[in-house]
């Protein structure tokens, strides 16, 4: 059995003295927070609607027609990929650059903070996604008013920052992250070209992929995309990163089953076929109950979450996850593959506590506290 007060120690350690350049992007949006409440009434008392099933069961319930519900603006906040998990490894200590879109007339007030304190790089407008928070989870409705359909194309990302500007961005990074698949054939153009032109023959040995929303996407499109992924993969390693409902919609294709409240006993091995069938360095998932990976080099491993009944957030929870672990990942042979899930649970456990990413000191009370939920 694993001596995780051991591995605490190493883990924290290894934060306290993390050094290496991480660079992000290239999405940006704007987070619309609402709590959804019961039609007043005439009440002077508000009910707040506080699980996603009872939201699902009112409406139901209604039938048909209209109906209509009261709204609470919760924040207004920064988004997406580059930012909430640029946030996670930046609170950690990692030298951070983020490219995405912030603004072009300006940058937009809620991205103040990472001008501030990282280097920062505004490529576009960001889009505008309104959420409905509830304790359990969170409806998203994403917008791309302001957001042209061309936007995060390979050929608008060097009309805005020109080639010598992204290998001047990138120089240095011994890890990069990229965020939501998008438009299928854009989203490979933009990866083989960063990976082609700037990344390849530099210090970077972690190449971090977050698909985001996979929903409405076919086998065979993300099948294809997987070719692509394998042949980046065998010049700088490949990690993909998938949250329950992700992971469960890309085993299925592969006729595997995926239970997110628990693992089952299939569920490494199943893990372990995705990342083949990938082509891949590893895989990952992540749920709110544990975190599993899959390695070429380190075999698998699985890791309890300390669950948190109450949260004061749920969004940006899964890029919290994707900081903590790009984080550990930034020193190359640093951290094993448990304890890199063991630190991205602690990172996400922190975070869904108190709405704010972990620096190091919150980071080792909550690892603390994960240790009693592994032992």
């Amino acid at each position: 059995m694993r001596d995780w007060s051991a591995s605490v120690s190493r883990i924290a350690d290894y934060f306290e003295n993390l050094r290496g350049k991480v660079v992000l992007g290239a999405d940006g949006y704007v987070d619309e927070v609402w709590r959804v409440a019961e039609p007043g009434k005439g009440r002077t008392e508000i009910k707040y609607i506080d699980r996603v099933g009872d939201f699902a069961r009112a409406i139901l319930a209604r039938g048909s027609g209209g109906m209509s519900f009261d709204l609470a603006p919760k924040r207004r906040a920064y988004g997406g990929f580059t930012c909430n998990t640029g946030k996670a490894v930046g609170r950690l200590g990692g030298d951070l650059t983020l490219i995405g879109m912030f603004g072009t007339d300006g940058l937009d007030p809620v991205f103040q903070e990472f001008r501030e304190n990282y280097h920062t790089i505004s490529v576009g407008n960001p889009a505008v996604t309104v959420i409905y928070e509830f304790l359990d989870g969170k409806i998203m409705y994403g917008g791309t008013a302001r957001v042209a359909p061309t936007a995060r194309t390979w050929e608008r990302l060097v009309s805005a920052l020109p080639l010598d500007g992204l290998r001047q961005a990138y120089a240095g990074a011994e890890a990069a992250g990229f965020g939501y698949y998008g438009d299928r054939r854009a989203y490979e153009e933009i990866l083989t070209n960063l990976v082609e032109q700037v990344l390849a023959g530099g210090p970077c040995h972690r190449l971090f992929l977050d698909f985001g929303n996979i929903q409405n996407r076919s086998r065979e499109e993300l099948f294809g995309t997987f070719q692509v992924l394998a042949a980046l993969d065998r010049k700088i390693p490949v990690t993909l990163s998938l949250n329950e409902h992700e992971g469960k919609i890309l085993l299925s294709f592969l006729n595997r089953d995926f239970t997110w409240e628990r693992p089952l006993p299939s569920t490494l091995d199943d893990l372990s076929a995705l990342r083949e069938r990938a082509g891949i360095d590893e895989a990952l998932i992540h749920t709110p109950f544990f975190a599993a990976g899959a390695s070429r080099a380190e075999g698998t491993a699985l890791v309890r979450q300390r669950n948190a009944a109450r949260t004061v957030i749920t969004t940006g929870a899964g890029d919290n996850f994707n900081g903590g672990y790009l984080a550990a990942c930034v020193r190359k042979g640093g951290l094993d593959l448990s304890e890199r899930l063991f630190a991205a649970n602690a990172v996400t456990g922190a975070y869904v506590r108190t709405g704010v990413s972990p620096d190091n000191a919150a980071l080792r009370e909550e690892m603390a506290e994960l240790v009693k939920v592994m032992e």
